[in-house]
């Protein structure tokens, strides 16, 4: 998949809490709540306003770059790496990144579910196990 436009937006989740959305050539959207709580990132991070101007202006690093394979996201997680200087994405938002993720797994699969791509010779998809 070659990526065309990356594009994110503040959205709300349905337990109404602030979320960060990113869209991969107007088809593939990949979501995530926004890290408020100190997991990933050293500092805490703004609200989602200024981290989507920063994904939608730092990310259009990735336009015309082909997207095909898992493996692929290494090196797009290293240019967010290079991006965000921090080592800990805390200017982008490890969420942006896990949406962006998301929405570029979506792309590479959609021509099948994503389980299928992810592990081709699965036959069902996983069930979780609940104790």
């Amino acid at each position: 998949m070659i990526i065309k436009e990356v594009e994110a937006k503040s959205i709300v989740n349905s337990n109404g809490e602030e979320c960060v959305e990113v869209s991969v050539n107007k088809n593939f959207t990949g979501s995530a709540g926004l890290d408020r709580f100190n997991r990933f990132s050293v500092t805490q991070l703004p609200k989602s306003g200024s981290i989507v101007e920063s994904v939608n202006r730092e990310f259009q690093v990735f336009k015309g770059m082909n997207v095909s394979s898992f493996e692929d996201l290494h090196e797009v997680e290293s240019m967010i790496n290079e991006i965000d200087g921090s080592g800990k994405f805390n200017k982008i938002g490890s969420n942006s990144v896990l949406a962006l993720e998301s929405a570029l797994i979506k792309g590479m699969s959609s021509s099948e579910q994503i389980f299928k791509f992810l592990n081709p010779y699965a036959d069902d998809m996983p069930q979780p196990i609940f104790s």
